[in-house]
Parts: structure tokens; sequence; C-alpha cells
């Protein structure tokens, strides 16, 4: 563009822009095509596989220039959403969240096992942060659904759980750092943990 006149011609209405100019800042903002020039779908989606064990995805997200996590600070059941940034502006969200919480049957309890597998390896790939964004429950299915820009969860002042990750991952703690794990994520955390140690002697 030779000046933000042009762009005020498009903002204001006076005129439609070109599918050029629509497919470009698409690229550039990772905003769904479909739904910028059709209404098509959500403003955000995208191509993510959607992954039911979180370990399945460990080869494809290790590649990632930034990985972000995130979840409902008060929600008991709570879950944890995964993004990942691609370039300045651009942030994906998969479409799909792994439980994170104790609260589970047999199926549950092999989901947080993978989880807990994909996190530690992540880890170990210098890959993973260590804390998890908090969210509201409507952004957090919002977030999922597509329907808000996934770069918002690095918005500033947001809650954030500073040591989580790798305090999830650390599962023989001594029993006062238990009880502030109780105090700092809730009583289904450190059950969380406990349901994978016995996991654990299983293999």
């Amino acid at each position: 563009m030779e000046s933000v006149n042009e762009l005020n011609r498009y903002y204001y209405g006076e005129e439609e822009p070109p599918y050029e100019f629509i497919e470009k800042l698409c690229k550039v903002l990772g905003i769904n095509e479909k739904w910028m020039k059709f209404g098509k779908d959500t403003p955000y989606r995208n191509e993510l596989r959607t992954y039911y064990h979180a370990e399945e995805m460990l080869e494809e997200i290790s590649s990632e220039k930034e990985i972000l996590f995130f979840t409902i600070k008060e929600l008991y059941r709570r879950e944890l959403g995964v993004i990942v940034k691609k370039d300045t502006y651009i942030f994906q969200c998969y479409p799909r969240a792994f439980t994170f919480h104790a609260d589970v049957g047999c199926g549950g309890a092999a989901e947080l096992f993978s989880l807990y597998n994909f996190l530690k390896r992540l880890n170990q790939k210098r890959k993973m942060p260590s804390g998890v964004y908090c969210v509201s429950e409507d952004e957090f299915y919002k977030l999922l659904n597509g329907e808000i820009y996934p770069g918002l969860i690095c918005k500033p002042h947001r809650d954030y759980f500073t040591y989580m990750l790798d305090d999830f991952i650390d599962l023989y703690v001594d029993e006062k750092e238990k009880e502030s794990y109780v105090e700092w994520y809730g009583q289904t955390f450190v059950d969380s943990q406990k349901l994978i140690k016995e996991r654990l002697k299983v293999y």
C-alpha cells in the first residue's frame, strides 16, 4: 500500500478489498481465509490435527517456535489447552484440550498419563514452558473453537501459574510441598500426581 488511506477505504466500507489483499492479510495474521472471504467457519479455525493423547503430537509440536498452555483457573475438573506460536502474529490453538484432573475413569486416566509423558519428554527437549496461562471458561472454549485470537492469552496482567508444569511432572516431592500444591492448584492436582504414580508402578 502506498498510504494508510487505502486501508481506511476498506475499513470504512467505502470499497471492498480485493481477494489478493484478503489472502495476504490472512497469511500474515493467521486468520481463516474461508471466514474472511465467505463468512464460513470461525475466524481462527486452522488445520491442526485433533489428538486424543498428548504423546501422539510430540514430534509435530517439538519443532514449533513457541508452545503455550492454558487452563481455567477456578475449575475443579481442569483441562489443559495447547497453543503454538508460529510467527510474530500467528498463533494456532489445537482444537481439543487434555484431561488435567483426577476425577476420571479408565479412558481419562490413560489420557492424563499420556499428558504426563508428553510434558516430561517436552521438558527433556527443553521445549516446555514452566507455567500455564489462566483464561475464563468462556475464553477457554472460544479458543478451542477458533472464535477468538489465540494470541490474547499473552495479554498483560493475565493470571499465570508460574511453575505449574514443572511441579506437575515432579511427582516425588515431600508432604510439605504437596500442601503448597493443594493451596496453589487445588486438591485434584495432587490427586492427579498420585494417579500417575500408581500407573507408573504397573509399567
